[in-house]
């Protein structure tokens, strides 16, 4: 396999795919990534 392919099995997956797999748990997960991006910004601009 090639540097950067993507194999095949995954080339179909999309969000809503992603989405059934996760048990409807994506946007929580990227909620909480996205307040854990926001406190560390926070800090590290207010030091």
């Amino acid at each position: 396999m090639l540097e950067g392919e993507i194999p095949e099995k995954y080339r179909s997956v999309d969000e809503e795919e992603i989405n059934r797999s996760f048990g409807g748990s994506l946007p929580a997960v990227h909620a909480v990534v996205k307040s854990y991006l926001q406190i560390i910004w926070v800090t590290k601009w207010t030091e």
